[in-house]
């Protein structure tokens, strides 16, 4: 394969200077090795541009998907094809964020797209979004406890938070006058995509439940008065007071995960299929796809890309199912 100096973007009439790309790579702390790799990488990526007459701000998910499959085939014989393809994926990739110097409009169609194993961007077994929501209308809580575990779930099952966003969320955050809900936003790292903050209706079901936390479980796990309960004790130094976060432990820490784990075993015992917040909130995306556009379930997701909301969107959950049995892992990759 020849690497030439210049890459020729048509949709742009532009020649990008590859010393200045391999500048750009090193800028983001890639060795030089990699550098030169992801060099050598990338025309295999416009070749394929190329033959298939495709301009690069035309790809999405699917094209990249298209493309895996066909160097699927092309590698069928290579034996760490599987390796090799993350590879090409990971320099697609930033030759996309490259572009989008140039071109801020610029979507990232391969940013959300590895192939591993035993690691899946989509989980499997996804619950239907009827079967989450009846679920969520037949607890009846009966503690404190219970009670801020049904906000945090009403949280999910609404507004598809994710357990990072849970944590996050600030009494400020929260308008009940308005019935709205600001979700503050990820900032993105270099090898992180981030999620972009957006502000969500409230759901009817949702208000007494948040009213009732807001003035009075709230305040009395501030005072210290659930400290007795059963749980995890914080230590000295993760004790609060004060604070802005909405979402406590009914022992005075700021970490809900013990919470958010214990929850979730409880409600295994209502639906075994129901298992975790990352499995609802893709549930709830794609039942949210059936109803909106995609560029208005791409801010309610919080998805800094459009491609991280197509990845959701098919047919009905078997076929995203399937899409998940086909690409994530790619099994036939062995």
């Amino acid at each position: 394969m020849i690497v030439h100096k210049f890459i020729h973007i048509s949709y742009t009439n532009k020649i990008i200077d590859m010393d200045q790309y391999c500048s750009y790579l090193s800028s983001l702390g890639y060795s030089e090795s990699t550098v030169n790799q992801q060099r050598r990488l990338i025309p295999e990526y416009l070749e394929w541009l190329g033959n298939k007459t495709l301009k690069p701000q035309s790809c999405g998910y699917q094209e990249i998907l298209s493309f895996i499959e066909d160097m699927m085939e092309k590698w069928e014989t290579m034996s760490n094809r599987k390796k090799r393809l993350n590879q090409l994926m990971i320099a697609i990739t930033n030759y996309y964020d490259y572009l989008a110097l140039m071109d801020p409009d610029l979507i990232n169609p391969a940013r959300n797209i590895r192939v591993k194993s035993g690691r899946h961007r989509l989980v499997r077994d996804v619950p239907k979004y009827d079967d989450i929501l009846n679920l969520y209308k037949s607890i009846n809580p009966k503690t404190p406890r219970e009670l801020r575990n049904m906000v945090m779930l009403g949280f999910i099952v609404h507004q598809a938070l994710n357990s990072g966003e849970l944590q996050n969320i600030q009494i400020q955050h929260i308008n009940f006058r308005a019935g709205t809900i600001f979700i503050p936003g990820a900032i993105p790292q270099p090898f992180s995509r981030g999620s972009c903050s957006r502000e969500l209706p409230l759901d009817a079901s949702q208000l007494m439940d948040l009213l009732e936390y807001v003035n009075q479980i709230r305040p009395a796990i501030l005072h210290r008065e659930f400290y007795t309960l059963p749980g995890k004790k914080p230590q000295e130094e993760n004790r609060i007071v004060r604070s802005d976060q909405l979402l406590l432990s009914m022992n005075a820490s700021p970490n809900i995960n013990n919470a958010l784990h214990h929850m979730f075993r409880n409600i295994r015992k209502i639906n075994k299929k129901v298992k975790n917040a990352t499995q609802i909130r893709q549930s709830v995306i794609a039942n949210w796809l059936t109803k909106y556009d995609i560029r208005r379930v791409q801010y309610m997701a919080g998805h800094r890309y459009v491609s991280s909301t197509e990845r959701y969107k098919s047919n009905d959950l078997e076929e995203l199912q399937r899409k998940i049995n086909k690409y994530h892992p790619l099994k036939s990759m062995v």
